[in-house]
């Protein structure tokens, strides 16, 4: 299992968990679970910026020029027992910057 950390977890585009939270992967790659960072962890590695959560199926690249609305349209709530959901990182954007400021590009995926 693998852990990230970052600033900020989008688990859809309705529900946002502050951090600094960590998120555990699969040795698939696929989000196993996340926690609030509380105190300092072995093998978590620190990515900063912010984690979006979606369905393995979806990727940014085929959503539209307004990632928001994409967002919204692919992972409207977080329902982890109804499938499977990949960790994506974004950074070079303010963390409080919300969902506008990312653009489609942006993220990658990790795992």
């Amino acid at each position: 299992m693998r852990k990230f950390a970052a600033h900020r977890l989008y688990l859809s585009a309705t529900e946002m968990v502050p951090g600094p939270v960590v998120v555990q992967l699969t040795s698939e790659g696929l989000v196993a679970g996340y926690e609030i960072l509380s105190a300092e962890q072995p093998a978590v590695e620190w990515l900063g910026g912010v984690f979006l959560l979606l369905p393995v199926s979806e990727t940014p690249a085929s959503g539209a020029e307004d990632f928001k609305s994409w967002y919204g349209s692919v992972c409207p709530a977080y329902h982890p027992e109804c499938g499977s959901y990949a960790l994506w990182h974004v950074s070079g954007i303010p963390v409080d910057a919300g969902l506008a400021a990312i653009p489609s590009t942006a993220p990658h995926r990790l795992g």
